[in-house]
């Protein structure tokens, strides 16, 4: 009977324990959240968490996602506003110097934008003629001249046209775009350009600066297709 029970006390190398409490080791639970005294409610806490994360989630995705539109809509209304911002209207020339030299009235028919001599600031004499233009303009008088013609609109500019300045006599090709209260003008002849920077005429009435039609010359001019 001794020797039974020192049998039934030789320890186990591995396990470190008693032989004999072999079967309350084996029922020893294997999950440490269950030692621990956690169990399954652990378990159903875990996979309640991940189901409001499952859910969370495409919450989120379509939260980001109405930000995402809401921004593209008003980048794009800017823009859209810009494209389509109305370049008609009074605006003063001015030129590198910065003294202001005449007033031109931009306008649009059929969808193309076309600008003529409305009043000059620095004339010596009251009504100038063109000397320097060439053919049915030479001689002619500066107010009322076409200075835009059949400029036509893509992406926010202004191209596809001429500018004529009346103190050279010469046509360019011409783009323009439009930036707040300032409208910009630019001639090219190949790759070179220059630009002017026009402003426009505070309110007032516009018959000030009013140009009858008889005044003006013809659209049609004969150096549209000559323009560089």
């Amino acid at each position: 009977e001794g020797k039974g029970s020192r049998a039934a006390e030789i320890v186990d190398p591995v396990l470190r324990d008693p032989i004999g409490r072999f079967d309350r080791l084996t029922h020893r639970p294997n999950s440490r959240t269950t030692r621990l005294g956690i169990g399954a409610g652990a378990d159903e806490q875990d996979n309640e968490s991940s189901r409001i994360e499952s859910q969370e989630q495409p919450m989120q995705m379509r939260s980001l996602l109405h930000i995402m539109m809401v921004i593209a809509f008003l980048v794009s209304t800017d823009l859209w506003a810009d494209v389509r911002a109305d370049p008609t209207g009074l605006w003063q020339t001015i030129d590198e110097s910065g003294v202001l030299q005449s007033t031109v009235s931009v306008e649009m028919k059929s969808e193309k934008l076309f600008g003529y001599v409305v009043s000059l600031h620095q004339q010596a004499e009251e009504n100038p003629v063109c000397e320097a233009c060439e053919g049915a303009w030479r001689d002619k008088p500066v107010i009322g001249m076409e200075v835009i013609n059949g400029l036509t609109l893509k992406k926010a500019v202004w191209q596809k046209g001429t500018i004529f300045d009346p103190e050279s006599g010469k046509f360019y090709r011409g783009s323009v775009w439009l930036e707040g209260e300032t409208l910009f003008v630019r001639g090219h002849v190949g790759f070179l350009y220059q630009t002017r920077s026009w402003q426009r005429v505070p309110e007032q009435s516009a018959s000030e600066h009013a140009v009858s039609g008889a005044q003006r010359m013809p659209e049609n001019n004969p150096a549209d297709s000559s323009a560089p």
